[in-house]
């Protein structure tokens, strides 16, 4: 996958996922991907937001159909809510940093369209709490 992107999602999820800013922070990651189309993944510290999610499939499913579990060497992923069309969340309390990190990768090129080798990032990061 790319690993430069993965590298730039790393930087900017640790500080969500390690605690140490306090709070209940989220990191926004926002592309375009191959078809034109704004998609995002926010960060929080146990779990994703992939928006919009455009498919009618359970997430999970969709995911180990694609390819993105084998790849994370199937991990323990579970659904907190997802609504069809619009959004998608999934707990990762079983990943560290660096596995989050490449699970969004992999959702951005496998579920979300964006090509692999020139996707650019924008990241925001808020305070919820």
């Amino acid at each position: 996958m790319g690993q430069r992107q993965e590298k730039a999602i790393g930087a900017a999820i640790v500080p969500i996922l390690s605690g140490r800013r306090g709070g209940l922070m989220c990191c926004t990651i926002e592309t375009v991907n191959s078809e034109g189309k704004d998609v995002a993944i926010q960060v929080l510290q146990h779990s994703i937001s992939i928006a919009p999610y455009p498919f009618s499939e359970d997430p999970l499913s969709r995911m180990e159909r694609n390819g993105v579990m084998q790849e994370l060497g199937d991990p323990d992923l579970s659904l907190v809510d997802w609504d069809t069309n619009i959004y998608a969340q999934v707990r990762t309390d079983s990943l560290d940093a660096r596995k989050v990190a490449e699970l969004v990768d992999l959702t951005f090129v496998k579920l979300l369209a964006c090509d692999d080798a020139s996707y650019a990032i924008r990241v925001s990061t808020e305070d919820l709490g």
